[in-house]
């Protein structure tokens, strides 16, 4: 599981970046986890939209904006919402082990938008899901194939710290 968090965010330099926070999934996160205040501080900066079409570009940030916003958010409390960490529950062991879609996450997109390489899909009466566009994907395997093509040895050593833990 950390392994291949710190794959896709050291080892796959793609736009957006795996280590980008999905801002609408962290907002859910806080508010089931009792940080309302900062659900909320989050929520009015990045969130305030009326539009039903939520692409993750247009609003989903890097941690620093999100550790400047809320400093009383730990960095693993963040980075348990990045694309990397979100992609490895919801989309890679769900289908490995449920072989279906996380309960955050959709198989299908809401919309066709070329640009668009994250997006969200609203679902009547619960909170949006986060889809991954099948180009962002495929981005992030090339990336993976060409490191590990170049590796002069595997395993490879472990990090003193995992990105995941902060």
């Amino acid at each position: 599981m950390q392994t291949y968090r710190q794959l896709l965010t050291d080892r796959t330099p793609v736009s957006p970046s795996p280590a980008t926070i999905s801002v609408p999934m962290l907002i859910e996160f806080l508010k089931t986890n009792g940080a309302i205040a900062e659900a909320n501080a989050v929520g009015r900066k990045y969130l305030d939209v009326c539009n039903s079409l939520v692409i993750g570009h247009e609003f989903d940030k890097a941690e620093s904006d999100l550790v400047q916003l809320c400093p009383s958010l730990s960095l693993k409390q963040i980075r348990k919402n990045s694309y990397a960490s979100l992609f490895y529950e919801e989309v890679r062991s769900s289908y490995v082990h449920e072989y279906r879609a996380g309960k955050n996450s959709a198989s299908l997109p809401m919309t066709g938008s070329h640009s668009a390489k994250i997006s969200y899909v609203n679902m009547l009466g619960e909170t949006r899901r986060i889809h991954f566009h099948v180009m962002w994907l495929s981005e992030i395997a090339l990336c993976a194939a060409k490191f590990a093509d170049s590796c002069p040895a595997i395993p490879l050593a472990q990090p003193s710290t995992w990105w995941i833990e902060g």
